[in-house]
Order: structure tokens, then C-alpha cells, then sequence
């Protein structure tokens, strides 16, 4: 929704990197982790550089079949929640990643505790 983010000044755009959250992938809902499918979306279309969405590939069983699947992760240092991650997810009625507001600049109290 509109006005759902504060606008951030001049200054804190010159003062450090901006991260408007954290992208966090729900296992139950993706499809490479799911449903053994294969899908790339979200790592495709992250603007971060590097990437702060990376695979590992993994040996799963689906219907009693061994695959090797990429399994997308996120990489905290790179990920500035942006949400195109989110917006971009094929699962449309709640996506499988999904930005929260851990990490945000402008409340260090708000951390992802690894």
C-alpha cells in the first residue's frame, strides 16, 4: 500500500545502505523445496549485486525418484527488502518469499538473530 514505507531523507540515503527489510522463503509453500519443482524466479530477478539469492542443489525423492533440485536461499548481507523477490513469487496468493521487517535501517533493534 501506498505510504506503507516511510520515505528515507537525503541524508540517510548518503550515510550507509539502505535495507527496508528481509527477504525469508517459506519451505512449505516453494516449489523447489515443496514440491520438488524446479523454479529460479526469485533469484533471477533480485537486483542486488551480488546476488542475495543463491541456490544449493540437493538430492530429494519425489514419487520415489531421486532428483537434485536447487533449493533457494537468502543471503542477509546482501538483501536490501526491496520485495521484488515477493512480487515476482509464481505461488500468487501468498508468496513463498516474503520481506519482513528484521534488519531494517532504521531500527537496529530489530535484527535477525542467526
Amino acid at each position: 500500500p501506498t505510504g506503507a514505507i516511510s520515505p528515507f531523507t537525503i541524508e540517510e540515503k548518503i550515510a550507509k545502505p539502505i535495507r527496508i527489510g528481509s527477504a525469508v522463503i517459506d519451505p512449505s509453500r516453494c516449489l523447489p523445496y515443496a514440491y520438488g519443482t524446479p523454479c529460479i524466479v526469485c533469484e533471477e530477478m533480485c537486483p542486488t549485486s551480488p546476488k542475495s539469492i543463491y541456490f544449493e542443489e540437493k538430492e530429494i525423492f519425489v514419487r520415489g525418484e531421486k532428483k537434485v533440485i536447487k533449493q533457494p536461499k537468502v543471503d542477509l548481507k546482501y538483501c536490501n527488502g526491496c520485495g521484488i523477490c515477493e512480487n515476482k513469487c509464481p505461488i500468487q496468493s501468498y508468496p513463498a518469499i516474503y520481506v519482513i521487517s528484521a534488519g531494517e535501517t532504521r531500527e537496529p533493534s530489530n535484527k535477525i538473530l542467526l
